[in-house]
């Protein structure tokens, strides 16, 4: 079909049959782009910023793969962080924010999605509910730590896997930074398709745990009502933390004292909720 008849047949003279012919098409057209490539736009896989990280370990996913899994320990650490990478970074990318973290006296734990890193495979939203499930599996059944000294840490696209894992698990809380309510609703705004991509917003009433939802107040990336409409639906159980000036790649050190003070007090707002009786694996710094 050339051009010109194309443009005959979606618009042609006006009528109704005519507007619902071309509003199907191009729904369909829309439909087909987001089953087929949607996984290729939200994920950059294939880059790698290291080849050996001290502390680095391959752990098993419930697929029957390996992804690469990173642990440092904190000797005073009441909490170990769980967390969960964007779609731009890797392990080793992260490694300065990974100290920061750590001079705050926690305990960290991080993994590559695969296709991330030296992760084997190629990254799916399916790929990365396996890869926090085997980081889960591998930090409390392999290194003994207790559910509820368990933080989980979701940054922008790992906002996903960290919401299904929490949904899933009993973890001490939940921390959601420069997240969505959804994967397509960051293009979209509103739901115009029958499925989607890590639906953090339908998810999280299945978290119970405490949460704290942080995100840059002009993110041009993922819009802050993402992390409002986030908080409002946690309800009670939500603390939002807006960083002014923060767009989405900077929240932690735009304002560095603000965003690790309100980690601090959500952190500290949990230790009556840990099993002090307990008995923890010795760590080393």
């Amino acid at each position: 079909m050339n051009r010109t008849r194309l443009k005959r047949w979606l618009i042609g003279e006006w009528s109704w049959k005519r507007v619902i012919r071309s509003t199907v098409l191009i729904y369909g057209i829309v439909f087909v782009y987001a089953v087929v490539w949607s996984e290729r736009i939200i994920f950059f896989d294939g880059l790698c910023s290291y080849r050996e990280l001290p502390g680095a370990v391959s752990i098993p996913t419930p697929a029957g793969n390996h992804v690469t899994a990173w642990y440092r320990p904190h000797t005073n650490a009441v909490f170990t962080i769980l967390h969960s990478h964007g779609n731009g970074e890797d392990l080793g990318d992260l490694q300065d924010y990974f100290n920061d973290y750590h001079r705050q006296g926690y305990s960290l734990f991080a993994y590559d999605y695969p296709g991330y890193g030296t992760s084997p495979g190629r990254a799916s939203e399916q790929g990365t509910y396996d890869a926090v499930e085997a980081a889960w599996n591998y930090l409390t059944n392999t290194l003994q730590i207790p559910p509820d000294r368990i933080i989980l840490h979701g940054r922008s696209v790992g906002s996903g896997p960290a919401v299904w894992l929490a949904g899933r698990v009993r973890p001490a809380g939940l921390i959601v930074e420069s997240g969505f309510v959804s994967a397509f609703r960051v293009m979209t705004r509103i739901p115009l398709l029958p499925f989607d991509r890590f639906p953090n917003l339908k998810r999280l009433p299945l978290v119970t745990c405490p949460m704290l939802f942080i995100h840059g107040a002009g993110d041009p990336v993922i819009k802050a009502w993402h992390g409002r409409a986030l908080a409002k639906a946690a309800g009670d159980r939500g603390t939002q933390c807006i960083i002014e000036g923060a767009g989405h790649n900077d929240v932690s050190w735009v304002r560095r004292k603000k965003y690790w003070d309100a980690i601090r007090r959500f952190a500290d707002s949990l230790d009556g909720r840990i099993n002090r009786s307990a008995v923890l694996p010795q760590a080393g710094e």
